[in-house]
């Protein structure tokens, strides 16, 4: 117990125990998330991750992290549960006939693109643990193909297409 409360004074010197105490209980509030015997834990993690957050933001990146419904979590423990199945090695072939080439200059083009801020993607979506990720980033393309299209953003359906897929034996 007192390792825990040196580690976490280490991390929290910027805030100090109370503050950090007050923030893991809004984060706990907010997400909704009851930890019970794991709190102390599961707070230093936060702190861990909190300092993280802190670090990265201050490096002048062009993106900026914040607390997630996942800040409780070590990264062992989000890649076990939240990324799915590891799919095996796979190598794509073929004649290049479906490849689609730009024939202008790489300085014409501009630095950065924020397609947020343009309009043309949707709100952050959770897949959970299903494993379908080809189907989120498969909505995430013709949502933007669309609105590149009509003007339109439309949010499409993950769930239609992992329903229409031959795991579920429909053809």
């Amino acid at each position: 117990m007192l390792a825990f409360q040196l580690l976490l004074a280490v991390v929290t010197a910027e805030y100090g125990g109370s503050q950090v105490k007050d923030m893991f209980e809004a984060y706990k509030e907010k997400f909704g998330h009851n930890f019970g015997a794991q709190d102390n834990s599961r707070m230093k993690i936060f702190a861990d991750n909190l300092r993280y957050i802190e670090e990265e933001n201050a490096k002048g990146l062009p993106y900026k992290l914040k607390v997630t419904p996942f800040a409780h979590l070590t990264n062992a423990e989000f890649r076990m549960t939240r990324l799915g199945t590891m799919p095996k090695s796979r190598s794509f072939t073929g004649n290049g006939a479906n490849t689609v080439s730009y024939e202008g200059s790489i300085e014409e083009l501009p630095a950065a693109v924020n397609y947020v801020a343009k309009g043309w993607v949707t709100g952050v979506k959770d897949q959970g643990i299903c494993g379908s990720c080809w189907a989120f980033s498969t909505t995430g393309a013709l949502e933007a193909l669309h609105k590149n299209l009509t003007g339109e953003l439309v949010p499409l359906s993950e769930e239609q297409l992992l329903d229409c897929s031959l795991s579920y034996r429909n053809q």
